[in-house]
């Protein structure tokens, strides 16, 4: 029996079934696989699904931070001159390191470790497995964590982040990044050619 080189799925015995049904990638040299790319909404939707997912993941952090915040963990004191000051106290201090480590560990590891997963899911965060979209190596080799890690970290927050910085068009780099598929012949965003990856239906 063979089987599909991206996931690992037993590939259907119909013969004209050109795209792995566990993976969307290409079975057919002869079908590339730009014909199954996914569309830019599914990506923008799956994109702001896991930004969701993040936020209630540190939930609990953060509602420990405002119960801190609000039992005197934050005085605001006003001065003569009508500024606010702002005093923390050691426990807040504590509080917010904590809270933002653990903002700042789901957003590094988050799409990585999901993105690795072996078998029906690899590729997939949990946004783009609601969407039906993942991500596929253009090697057609599963997605490992070393793609997952330049694909998530080095391009989408080192790099992103520095354009960020660039004077003049610095503020437009992340408008700019995330609408590129809407122009690019095969659907790419910057972190897919950083990548070599696509983001196909799944």
């Amino acid at each position: 029996m063979n089987y599909c080189p991206g996931c690992g799925l037993a590939r259907p015995a119909v013969a004209d079934v050109n795209y792995c049904p566990g993976c969307g990638g290409s079975l057919n040299p002869a079908a590339p696989i730009h014909a199954n790319l996914s569309g830019w909404w599914p990506r923008a939707g799956a994109t702001l699904l896991d930004g969701l997912i993040v936020m209630v993941l540190n939930a609990p952090t953060l509602v420990l931070a405002l119960a801190v915040a609000a039992g005197g963990g934050l005085h605001v004191q006003t001065t003569v001159a009508g500024h606010a000051t702002y005093t923390l106290s050691h426990e807040m201090k504590v509080v917010a390191v904590i809270a933002g480590l653990a903002y700042l560990a789901s957003a590094l590891l988050y799409a990585p470790l999901l993105l690795r997963r072996e078998g029906r899911h690899n590729g997939q965060t949990w946004g783009k497995q609601a969407l039906s979209i993942r991500v596929v190596r253009d090697s057609g080799a599963p997605v490992d964590l070393g793609t997952a890690l330049l694909r998530e970290v080095v391009a989408k927050l080192v790099i992103l982040t520095a354009l960020g910085f660039v004077p003049i068009v610095g503020g437009f780099a992340s408008f700019v990044w995330y609408l590129w598929p809407l122009w690019d012949s095969s659907n790419r965003a910057p972190h897919d050619m950083i990548a070599h990856t696509h983001v196909v239906k799944a």
